[in-house]
């Protein structure tokens, strides 16, 4: 470590230049090829799975995204007055022929008499969209949906093809990065101990989050791994990069030359961070055993942050220390003469010193006092409810929140997370046993409502 060290305070200049040709060079490839993220929710040896990989081997409207278009009538009324049925089926039949749209299931036919509430105030109509429809075509049927919608009649879109993922926040982000600056800031009173830690976690959050977005073309990555991989990526480079810039002021204090103090500090502290970074990277890797699709991308996403944040460490921050010299001690340190800094503190213990003296003095009283804490604040988990995260957890104000509670107040609990199963149906006799399923599905205990997606000429899953 000591000559990596020594090889990247030599070339400094280039070291800081190609961390930012990198970056721009990421960036770049993102802004010409953009990202392919997906979510990949199931194991390859479920059953899930093979569902899915029939459907898609069908390579028909089945295998394409599903939305539903939910409508609701207040003031007591019910969908099926004649003024509100024309409406909607004039809006279905313009959906059903827009392009990329394969079928549309209407609550106004034999079929779909299950999708009207029992109270008639609440009904949806299914669109399933073909396999490679356009973003652009998901537009204009949300546009085709939403055109009825007046006073009393509230019209609200959910499901896979109309869900909207929230921006991200940059201005969190930023607020984020500021203050963990300013925690520094207060802990050590030196503006570039401040600094250095964050500059070096931005540069490797930013840099492994372009090339997790280049890597989404290559492999099943979630649209959320980016902002797993910055919430891990920023805490562990902050904490890296200070392990270093800590004992890099402590060799400086000590009366090092600066480039000594950056060799010595990159050959203990620098080994302790490369090795707990490969910890954290194997932990991480540790869930493609789960075999969820989802989940590896996220693991390999977050992975290969932590490996750029501690690339980052141990090259690019070495080269920054070489370049602010002298400067990352404060004023009145780099006044003081050699050594002085260290004998004055052994002389007078800081805040840290004298508290750590206090808890050795009274360490049962004090462990008492911090486990009961730690109990109280582990009491809430006694009641900890856990579930897959659906368009429930949206705000209010989102078109897919509104769906979703239409559709649970009109249908009940339940209704919003329905069971799909594929079926294979070449044959009429196969579609006859089809349709004997949905009626043996409807009479299960426990079943609220069944229905057959409907099948255009040729298809053969359902």
């Amino acid at each position: 470590m000591s000559s990596l060290a020594r090889w990247c305070h030599r070339h400094r200049l280039a070291v800081v230049l190609v961390w930012a040709g990198l970056l721009l060079a990421l960036g770049a490839g993102v802004g010409a090829a953009g990202s392919a993220f997906g979510n990949s929710p199931t194991s390859q040896d479920t059953d899930s799975a093979k569902a899915t990989a029939l459907l898609q081997r069908a390579a028909d409207s089945a295998a394409g995204k599903n939305g539903r278009v939910v409508w609701q009538l207040s003031g007591g009324g019910r969908v099926t007055e004649p003024a509100t049925e024309q409406a909607m089926t004039d809006t279905l039949k313009e959906i059903a022929d827009a392009p990329g749209v394969a079928s549309v299931s209407s609550p106004y036919t034999p079929v779909g008499e299950g999708q009207i509430s029992e109270d008639g105030r609440t009904a949806y109509a299914t669109v399933a969209f073909d396999q490679d429809v356009q973003d652009a075509q998901v537009d204009h049927v949300k546009d085709l949906a939403t055109g009825p919608d007046s006073g009393s009649l509230h019209i609200a879109l959910n499901g896979q093809a109309f869900t909207v993922n929230p921006e991200p926040n940059p201005i969190a982000d930023v607020m984020g990065i500021a203050l963990a600056f300013v925690v520094l800031l207060f802990a050590f009173r030196a503006v570039w101990v401040a600094a250095l830690p964050v500059i070096t976690a931005v540069v490797g959050v930013g840099t492994s989050a372009v090339a997790v977005i280049l890597l989404s073309h290559v492999i099943t990555l979630s649209d959320t791994t980016l902002t797993l991989g910055s919430l891990i990526g920023l805490g562990v480079g902050i904490d890296y990069a200070l392990f270093i810039v800590n004992r890099h002021r402590t060799n400086l204090t000590a009366g090092m030359t600066v480039p000594e103090s950056i060799a010595r500090s990159l050959d203990t502290s620098g080994r302790a961070v490369l090795f707990a970074g490969l910890t954290v990277v194997v932990a991480l890797l540790g869930m493609l055993t789960l075999n969820v699709g989802i989940i590896n991308g996220m693991a390999v996403g977050a992975a290969v942050t932590v490996v750029l944040t501690v690339l980052a460490a141990v090259t690019l921050l070495p080269a920054l220390l070489g370049m602010i010299g002298p400067r990352v001690l404060g004023r009145r340190e780099r006044r003081e003469p050699t050594g002085e800094a260290r004998r004055r503190t052994s002389r007078r213990p800081g805040p840290w010193t004298r508290w750590a003296e206090r808890v050795q003095a009274r360490p049962r009283a004090l462990a008492l006092v911090a486990l009961t804490v730690l109990v109280a604040l582990a009491l809430p988990t006694l009641s900890l409810r856990l579930g897959a995260s659906d368009d429930g957890n949206l705000p209010t104000a989102s078109t897919n929140r509104q769906a979703y509670d239409m559709i649970a107040e009109g249908f009940g609990p339940g209704f919003n997370g329905p069971l799909v199963l594929a079926v294979q149906a070449p044959t009429a006799a196969d579609r006859a046993a089809e349709a004997n399923l949905v009626t043996t599905l409807e009479k299960a205990d426990g079943v609220a409502s069944a229905a057959a997606a409907p099948m255009k000429e040729g298809q053969t899953v359902g």
